[in-house]
């Protein structure tokens, strides 16, 4: 049976809790989230962190969306 750690993550202003399997990164939330990468930056706290990082049980995640353009 796989361990699973429990994160919390925000969205557009909303807060969801959410189990995952030991080893899961940022682009695991974006990906079960149905998130593009390229369009949302990931911070803990207010520091901004790669799509590669491992989460830790009880990580607070925020995502905010990237507006770009000419």
């Amino acid at each position: 049976m796989e361990e699973k750690i429990d994160i919390a993550v925000e969205i557009h202003g909303e807060l969801r809790k959410m189990a995952l399997k030991r080893g899961s990164t940022v682009n695991s939330v974006l990906s079960a989230l149905d998130l593009l990468p390229d369009a949302h930056i990931a911070l803990r706290g207010k520091t901004p962190i790669p799509i590669t990082e491992v989460l830790n049980p009880g990580d607070t995640i925020r995502f905010i969306r990237v507006a770009s353009g000419g």
